[in-house]
């Protein structure tokens, strides 16, 4: 008897689960069904582009508002609901979609700043296959960085409920300048092709999403600061693969280009750093890459040392030679091909600056770029530090050996590498003030040549 009582306390406790496990799903199941509001991450965009505390503090001081719009398109494309809110603050949004006929919906949500002097244009949203988002007149402050977001959802009994998290359709350059004694600095994308917009169907796709236009000869402004308030953060919808800027002088009745930044990728979310001391201009390169890329540089350059750091593997071949240049911050092309050199080098010869007036010649012994030979640096500006030559050989591990050498007809001061392997000739250029010329060589290197 005692057993089979057991039995029936078992089947009714199981009996019993089974109806708690039930009740549990019927009510998970309501709360999917009651969740019918559409909630918006506002925050998110900012804190992907590394500006959350500035946008809070502007949207604080009243100086900037934050817009969110959801178009909701039926299947056939057709913009059937359009929900919009503007907030001073970076909490959640919460729209609510109320009556959609039961089916499958495309939801589209942009979010953008909105300083007062400028704002983002909505066009073609009666049909999602024409909606796009239209950048204003750059440059753009921080303040108009702007996302995007979508999602397809289905209604039923009338209810729908989604969570939008805006993604970054451009990114964030902060500008630094110093000595600036023109009355502005000017950041140009110098592509063929400018980002004006972009295509808010998600059929587009990450890739194929923004909108272009041809520049017609002119260029696009990234970035633009002041004498007087030389500093800066901006928002830029320029990206993509082996980018070219150009960086600009507007004086009072003109502007001049002062050099070109070349081999950038920049992508959407982005936080970027652009430097420049005009005052340096010649001498010392600009910067343009990453905040964490940015501080040991500015360090080297706050030390007096400039840009220039040679490939002195001998022997190397010139694709290695292209990977250390590559991994230069700003370097430009002096001569695009291998060209000989005669006497005293005899060798095939590729150069490049790594600032305007500041080079890096790397000589092979074949024309194919096989066997590193010699490299040489040049400074062409007159007016360099008088210490910056020996500074700079100092920080690539030289010691003067206070000897003479003569080289090419000319007599050179003698330097030696920590390791004994490498010498570097040094002598300035007569009548060119503090310009240089060094040849870095592997010590004894005639003695090895025929």
């Amino acid at each position: 008897m005692l057993k089979l009582t057991s039995r029936g306390t078992l089947r009714m406790m199981m009996a019993a689960l089974c109806c708690l496990v039930l009740s549990f799903a019927a009510c998970t199941r309501e709360n999917i069904d009651t969740n019918d509001a559409i909630t918006v991450n506002t925050a998110a965009l900012y804190e992907e582009l590394g500006i959350k505390n500035e946008m809070s503090q502007a949207l604080a001081n009243g100086t900037c508002t934050v817009t969110d719009t959801v178009l909701i398109y039926n299947q056939g494309g057709q913009l059937v609901m359009k929900l919009g809110a503007q907030s001073s603050t970076l909490q959640t949004l919460t729209f609510k979609a109320e009556g959609l006929a039961d089916g499958t919906y495309t939801l589209v949500l942009w979010q953008a700043g909105n300083p007062g002097n400028a704002a983002w244009t909505l066009s073609g949203e009666e049909q999602l296959s024409t909606a796009n988002l239209i950048a204003p007149a750059t440059p753009m402050n921080f303040a108009l960085s702007a996302g995007y977001a979508s999602a397809t959802v289905t209604v039923k009994k009338g209810v729908m409920g989604a969570e939008l998290t805006p993604k970054a359709i451009g990114s964030v350059i902060d500008v630094q300048t110093e000595e600036l004694t023109i009355p502005a600095l000017i950041l140009y994308d110098m592509q063929p092709q400018h980002c004006v917009g972009v295509h808010l169907d998600p059929s587009f796709g990450d890739n194929g999403r923004w909108i272009n236009e041809l520049q017609n000869g002119t260029m696009s402004t990234v970035c633009e600061v002041e004498k007087d308030a030389p500093n800066g953060k901006f928002f830029t919808l320029s990206h993509g693969e082996n980018m070219k800027f150009q960086i600009s002088a507007k004086k009072t009745y003109s502007e001049d280009s002062v050099c070109v930044i070349e081999h950038k990728n920049l992508s959407a979310g982005d936080n970027w750093m652009f430097y420049f001391n005009y005052a340096r201009k010649y001498w010392q390169p600009p910067f343009l890459g990453t905040h964490e890329a940015f501080v040991p540089w500015k360090a080297d350059r706050d030390a007096g040392y400039v840009a220039c750091e040679p490939y002195l593997n001998w022997g190397a071949n010139f694709a290695e030679v292209q990977q250390h240049i590559n991994a230069k911050n700003w370097w430009n092309d002096g001569n695009e091909q291998l060209e000989f050199w005669a006497d005293p080098f005899n060798g095939w010869h590729k150069w490049y600056h790594t600032a305007p007036y500041l080079t890096e010649q790397y000589i092979f012994e074949t024309q194919n770029g096989q066997n590193l030979l010699y490299v040489l640096s040049y400074c062409w500006y007159s007016n360099v530090p008088a210490d910056a030559r020996n500074k700079m050989l100092e920080h690539q591990g030289f010691h003067s050996t206070g000897e003479s050498v003569m080289f090419d007809v000319e007599t050179f001061e003698r330097f030696l590498s920590a390791d004994g392997a490498t010498e570097a000739l040094a002598h300035n250029i007569e009548g060119h003030g503090n310009c240089w010329e060094i040849v870095y060589r592997p010590v004894n290197s005639q003695k090895k040549r025929k």
